[in-house]
Formats: C-alpha cells, structure tokens, sequence
C-alpha cells in the first residue's frame, strides 16, 4: 500500500462543488482506483487538453487569417470575371491597348478629370456617336472669357489640342484661367444628340490642371492615382466624388457658358431633349 505524504504541507484539501464528488467517486469506482487517484488522473488530463486546446486556437487562428486572404482573392477574381463576361458567361469583348496609346488616353484622361474606362467611353462616344444614319456631324467650340462667347473650332485644332500642342490661333484668345470646350455630335436626321464638355487650364502652351490648385499635395497624388485605377472600389468612387466637389468651382461649366451654348445650338433640337441634354452640363 502506498505511504501518502511525509509532510502535512505536502497535502491539499480539495472542495467539490455539490455533485461532483458523487461523479467522480462513480468515475474511479468503474477505473477501480481511488478517489484520489481519479483525481489525479483528471489533473494530468486537463494540462493535456489545454496543450492542445493551445494548438487548436493557433490552428484555428492561422486558418481565419487564411480564409480572409481567399476571400479577397475571390473578390478579385469576381470583379475579373465581372469586366471579362457578361451575365450569360459570355466573353464581353474588349481591345489590347499599345503602352505609347494607354499613356496618351491616360494624360487625357488626367486632364478631363475621367478614370481611363470613362475617356475612352467619352472618346468612341464622339467618334461613334448614337444616331439614326451613318451621315453625323461633330462641332467644336471654344468659350471665349472676354467676349463671354462660344467660338467654332475645327477639328483639325481640337485633334491637335487634345493631344497637348495647343495651335496658335487658339493659344493667342486663351487666358491664364479655365478654358471652356464643347464638342456637339449632330446626327443627320435627328440632329442635336449630344454635348460633351472639356475644360483645359493653359500654362506655358499646354494643358495643366486648375483644378488641383484647390488641392492639398496629399488630395492631388489620391486624385491621380485614383483617375488611373483599373480597378475601382466603391470607396473609391465616394473619394473621387468628395474630390471633385471640392474642385467644383473650378471644373464647372459656367451657366452663362451654358446658356449661350444652348442658344447656338438651340434650331438642332426640340426644347424637351435640350433640356436633357443640357441638364448634364449644369
């Protein structure tokens, strides 16, 4: 028979709560040991357990981390999937850009205050516009400050304007401040369809950004690379809208510009669909 402790010190007393002396009498009983040795036993058994409740709760960590890491993973893959098919699952169709062409529709995309999905949409609009016959016409017009006038531009000039060579009868009535064009697509048969505004700040000969002068440096670099994202969160759009509404003095169509413009343009369409047309530009 085993001696029990040699010193008082050496022992513990140990209070069950009601119930559980009974369970484990019952417990050693059907391991035919004693109490004290069912005691024991349950003892070495939880530091066990808690070692491996340790390495489960790690698991279980490593594996949450994991599972988020898949979820943006699928995120990414979804919004993939959303710009390469279409609700059928069908391939959406979609062009190879050269690098030197991408580069040029991202400056114009800067400087129209577009994300670069949105410039080229802004720039096939205008070269294949909406209309009922094939025969279309597309006017230019530059906003003159002085004279508070809209004034023709041909399309020669608007070309070579766009792509940062501003043409010297244009530069010599350009001032130091926005400088307002519009590009009206006339259809043959319905005639006025659309309005499509371009606001240009000129300095030195080429086109900068007003706009950003209303910006901190650390609002401009966020606007930038947010106008050049290929992928755009919703978040993202929230900020580019607060952006443009603190540059809005800046890249808002004047309302007599607008004005004047629907009076040139007012014979080209009835007064219902001027009113949609210009509703964008105010």
């Amino acid at each position: 028979m085993a001696k029990g402790p040699a010193q008082p010190q050496d022992k513990y007393v140990v209070r069950f709560p009601d119930g559980m002396r009974e369970k484990l009498k019952g417990l050693a009983t059907e391991h035919k040991r004693s109490l004290n040795a069912e005691i024991i036993a349950r003892l070495a058994e939880f530091e066990e357990m808690d070692a491996r409740l340790y390495d489960a709760l790690e698991e279980n960590e490593r594996l949450t981390a994991e599972v988020s890491a898949l979820r943006v993973i699928k995120a990414q893959f979804n919004e993939i999937g959303d710009r390469l098919f279409d609700e059928s699952g069908n391939v959406k169709p979609f062009v190879v850009v050269p690098p030197d062409l991408l580069d040029r529709i991202r400056r114009a995309a800067n400087g129209s205050y577009r994300t670069i999905d949105a410039e080229v949409i802004a720039t096939l609009e205008e070269a294949y516009p909406n209309t009922s016959a094939f025969l279309r016409d597309l006017k230019f017009f530059y906003f003159q400050w002085g004279s508070g006038t809209w004034h023709t531009v041909d399309e020669d000039s608007w070309a070579r304007f766009k792509s940062g060579e501003v043409p010297k009868h244009i530069a010599d009535r350009m001032s130091e401040r926005d400088n307002y064009f519009a590009v009206a697509v006339i259809d043959a048969e319905c005639g006025l369809v659309n309005v499509i505004p371009h606001n240009y700040h000129i300095s030195d000969g080429g086109a900068v950004w007003a706009a950003y002068e209303l910006l901190t440096d650390e609002e401009k670099e966020n606007y930038a690379r947010l106008m050049t994202s290929a992928n755009m969160k919703e978040e993202d759009e929230k900020r580019i809208k607060e952006l443009r509404d603190k540059m809005a003095p800046a890249i808002s169509l004047p309302p007599d510009a607008i004005s004047h413009l629907r009076q040139m343009l007012s014979g080209l369409a009835p007064d219902d669909e001027l009113d949609v047309i210009f509703e964008r530009l105010a």
